[in-house]
């Protein structure tokens, strides 16, 4: 994979789901859609990399990219327009999904939707191959191209068609064989098919997660503090230093004065 784009934490507030952040589920959710979309549709799924207070994109394309607002509108609609086309694909597949009465599909359909917000989606280009940037609230709104996809029904077989039924763990469900969804989609891949548990945190994990967000979004507020308990600590050693200096002048003067005596008698001595 390439490096394509870097986007910066302190520039937007990240999206979370259940337990933990969306940008942590990209493994899963990669695995899951790889065989269940088109490769061009999954090779537009940027991989994001936290490395400090940057998050960098990596995708099969090559080259850097940069938002599509800063090409033309021919651009613009053009890559508009697939990322709706991926976004209708999508929604298909999660509609399946948040249909189906067993629990673990619905989070798993949920999630895919959260990860495909447009709002949360920034869509990016090179001038030829495209990307999403995902997992964070970029408030991203589509110019060009409507996504009406969103009021479509999930698919429903046809009274007069005939169905297929496909197996899951406890349930059946029934799906029109002229959907576009394959029939294996209804059922996430056995090493990824119970979300709840792969997100779940331990103690420590959370605390580690709740500092980190602590700093994403008082990092200001941290620094204000740390400056005033330096001020503070210098204050202080000054205070004890100034004590010090009147014991230090009363033994300067007691040491003369003792000297004065001492010559004071030898001089007489001498008389």
């Amino acid at each position: 994979m390439n490096l394509i784009y870097t986007t910066y934490t302190d520039q937007f507030q990240p999206v979370s789901f259940a337990d933990n952040y969306l940008y942590e589920n990209y493994q899963r959710v990669a695995a899951f859609l790889k065989s269940r979309i088109k490769s061009d549709d999954f090779k537009a799924f940027a991989k994001p990399v936290l490395l400090n207070n940057r998050i960098d994109w990596f995708s099969d394309a090559s080259g850097l990219m940069k938002p599509i607002s800063e090409f033309n509108e021919a651009h613009q609609k053009e890559i508009e327009e697939k990322y709706v086309s991926l976004r209708r694909n999508i929604y298909r597949i999660t509609s399946q999904l948040k249909n189906h009465p067993d629990q673990e599909n619905t989070i798993w359909g949920k999630l895919i939707d959260a990860i495909f917000n447009t709002e949360d989606n920034l869509l990016v280009s090179n001038g030829t191959d495209w990307a999403v940037i995902w997992g964070w609230k970029f408030r991203n709104v589509l110019h060009f191209i409507t996504p009406n996809f969103f009021e479509e029904s999930a698919p429903q077989p046809e009274k007069n068609e005939p169905t297929v039924e496909i197996s899951v763990p406890t349930q059946t469900i029934e799906i029109s064989p002229d959907s576009t969804v394959q029939e294996d989609e209804l059922t996430p891949n056995p090493k990824y098919v119970d979300p709840k548990t792969k997100v779940r945190l331990s103690f420590w994990e959370r605390i580690k997660r709740f500092l980190r967000w602590l700093t994403y979004r008082f990092w200001g507020l941290l620094l204000l503090i740390l400056a005033i308990m330096l001020i503070c600590c210098i204050c202080r050693k000054c205070s004890n230093r100034d004590d010090k200096c009147p014991n230090t002048i009363e033994k300067e003067l007691d040491r003369l004065n003792q000297r004065i005596k001492d010559r004071c008698y030898n001089h007489k001595l001498e008389e």
